[in-house]
């Protein structure tokens, strides 16, 4: 196979050539319903809340009378492990007996003075057998606790033993970060920070510089920290110059920290952004959640103003309740969700409706109704559900989109806009910038290695080409192409005769879809596909067999789908060996669909097959399993016969548009 670790554009495919309009007006579905946010305010509870934990997906509470409840998803090495259902994301009970949680929701303390733990394969607390006994409270970082008046103890070696920190009598607080610098710290009562410099069992040395600190917390991924010192907040590095002392922070990135004067408690954590981790604090300060990001300024989080204790995203409040906020990944808000899952049945994107065309990248998609609004879902919008994007230009009738989501968009008047720049940050929303073309009848992106070019197919059936960035034309195509796919080193053309493929010519072959290696193309009804290997030219082309009346057809890496039948969507695997015989479809969806599109898995993001709109390109990662849908990370949309949107499949990253709630904001109320 080709490499294709390099590809990092999208390959226009499928047709723009459709069955004849039905003599009769087809009939416009009606848009599900967007649902509305949940409240804030939920019926407080009976059984207050003492202590809370959070880990990346869930999160713990303790109740005044002990109980342990979680909600949300685990990561654990086996896989992913659920304390609840996606559909019905109530609390779970886990003890009985709990009296404390770490920060993290890794272990709490229970009456009888044992530590349990989180099994690291099930969602549920273990006895950690090397933990000390009989404490009376609980503070952890990783692997030690307080104990006593304050002696650390922590679980440490190879073999695992547990260790006794010699010169530490007097810790009221730990705190450490497990990212690329692991480091374990403690507050001591005289308002200084220890850290562990060496060994466990060697003495912690104290940091120079930091005096009166009340509290103190690392990011994930980030050996810089903040603390509660002198009536505010303060950043640090700790550097070693002959011994421990803390100096500014060079990477956090936190402005001006004015707002937190008065600050009691603090939580930080990173986020993955684009290719690199984003740092954030929150904080409370007299009862409200001030927040801040790298490089962005302090802000409160709106509704909150009765928090007492805080852990990053969720806080609990003055009467015993608990609000959450931020992501859904997981089920993280206890809010039912299909986020983060794979294998999802054919389900409607809810607020759409008299649908003409999609475009689609692995985690959203974009959509344009007949009157010209466009509309856009993604991990970005809240909710899961398509939200109205504002365009420039005249009314949009196609959309064509690359890797990077930077979105091509042609007008009733045969105008293109496209969006340029280098889209490095997902938040980013580039300008649009006129192409010098006019009378355009279709758009598209097409893929080299190391080039993004777009096709612009005028009226008389000339292609004119530009280069992404710039939009000045660059080349004109020979006259007579109807149609041109290309990706990397394979290339096909169609014209009103047929479908060419280097030397493989399919007389009468109406639409072609290419992802290198692979192409695709439908002849009279049948679909035929043709592979290479490593830098030969395609081998001879075979027919997928049951497929007679093929309408639209598009191409992944080793995986594709077509309509045919009365609507079906059937999809396929290859096989490794371009020889053998093409293997059957399997059926996503019964009858009813349209149009297919597919989308290419961008290289650090996971892969998904993309369907809908009329002829986009993209991709798939596939793992070989033709029927395990699940497996495979597949994601589909199709344009339906009534003009709404079906998808299925993958929803990782809220792509599937059915609604879920991705993130939030504002504050939930956790009901429990």
């Amino acid at each position: 196979m080709r490499c294709l670790a390099l590809l990092v554009v999208v390959v226009a495919c499928g047709s723009r050539e459709q069955p004849a309009a039905p003599a009769v007006e087809v009939p416009i579905g009606a848009a599900p319903a967007i649902p509305a946010l949940p409240p804030f305010d939920v019926p407080e509870p009976t059984d207050k809340v003492i202590a809370i934990g959070r880990g990346e997906q869930y999160a713990c509470v303790v109740r005044a009378s002990g109980g342990l409840d979680c909600w949300g998803r685990l990561h654990a090495p086996s896989g992913l492990a659920r304390f609840t259902t996606p559909s019905e994301p109530s609390v779970r009970r886990l003890l009985d007996d709990a009296i404390a949680i770490d920060p993290t929701a890794e272990c709490v303390l229970r009456r009888s003075g044992e530590v349990a733990c989180l099994d690291p394969v099930a969602p549920k607390f273990v006895t950690e057998p090397l933990a000390p006994r009989k404490l009376t409270a609980l503070a952890t970082s990783g692997d030690c606790f307080i104990v006593g008046g304050g002696d650390i103890q922590c679980i440490d070696g190879d073999p695992r033993k547990l260790v006794t920190v010699p010169n530490i009598h007097d810790a009221v607080a730990l705190a450490g970060t497990n990212g690329f610098v692991v480091r374990t710290c403690a507050v001591r009562k005289t308002g200084q920070v220890a850290c562990k410099k060496d060994a466990t069992s060697k003495p912690w040395e104290t940091v120079a510089g930091l005096a009166h600190v009340e509290r103190l917390a690392f990011a994930d991924y980030n050996p810089d920290g903040c603390a509660i010192a002198n009536g505010g907040i303060t950043c640090f590095a700790i550097v070693d110059d002959g011994g421990l002392k803390r100096v500014d922070s060079p990477t956090l990135g936190f402005g001006d920290l004015a707002a937190f004067a008065g600050a009691t408690e603090l939580a930080m954590w990173s986020v993955h952004r684009g290719q690199r981790y984003i740092e954030h604090l929150e904080a409370v300060v007299h009862g409200n959640v001030i927040a801040i990001a790298a490089n962005e300024p302090a802000a409160a989080i709106a509704g909150m103003s009765d928090a007492v204790h805080l852990v990053h995203g969720c806080a609990i409040r003055a009467t015993g309740a608990v609000a959450c906020w931020g992501s859904n990944d997981g089920g993280f808000l206890a809010q039912p969700t299909t986020i983060g899952m794979l294998g999802l049945a054919p389900a409607p994107v809810v607020g759409l409706a008299d649908v003409v065309d999609l475009a689609v990248v692995t985690d959203g998609g974009f959509a344009v109704a007949r009157d010209g609004k466009v509309y856009t879902w993604s991990e970005l919008t809240g909710l899961a559900a398509p939200k109205q994007l504002a365009l420039p230009g005249d009314r949009p009738v196609e959309l064509a989109i690359d890797l990077d989501a930077r979105l091509c968009v042609r007008s009733d008047k045969g105008r293109v806009w496209c969006q340029v720049g280098d889209k490095a940050d997902p938040e980013t929303a580039l300008p649009f910038v006129a192409l010098e073309v006019a009378g355009a009848a279709h758009v598209a992106i097409q893929a080299q290695y190391s080039l993004r070019t777009i096709d612009v197919t005028l009226a008389d059936d000339r292609v004119q080409r530009f280069l992404l960035d710039d939009g000045r034309p660059h080349t004109m195509l020979d006259r007579g192409i109807v149609e041109r796919a290309e990706h990397g080193l394979t290339i096909c053309t169609r014209t009103h005769d047929g479908v060419t493929c280097g030397a493989r010519v399919l007389p009468g072959a109406s639409a072609v879809s290419v992802t290198d290696p692979i192409a695709c193309a439908i002849q009279r009804g049948h679909v035929l596909c043709a592979q290479a290997i490593n830098t030969e030219p395609l081998h001879e082309f075979r027919e997928v067999p049951g497929i007679v009346d093929a309408t639209d057809l598009v191409v992944a890496q080793s995986f594709a789908c077509a309509v045919y039948g009365k609507g079906r969507v059937g999809c396929w695997d290859f096989k490794q060996d371009p020889d053998t015989a093409m293997l059957p479809p399997t059926t996503r969806i019964d009858h009813g669909a349209s149009h297919l599109r597919i989308g290419r898995f961008r290289p650090h993001a996971d892969s998904h097959l993309i369907a809908g709109g009329a002829s986009e390109g993209g991709g798939l990662h596939s793992i070989g399993d033709n029927q395990g849908l699940a497996a495979t990370n597949e994601f589909g949309c199709a344009i339906m016969t009534d003009r709404t949107v079906q998808c299925w499949g993958s929803n990782l990253a809220g792509e599937h548009g059915d609604g879920s709630l991705i993130a939030s904001p504002t504050p939930i109320g956790i009901r429990l």
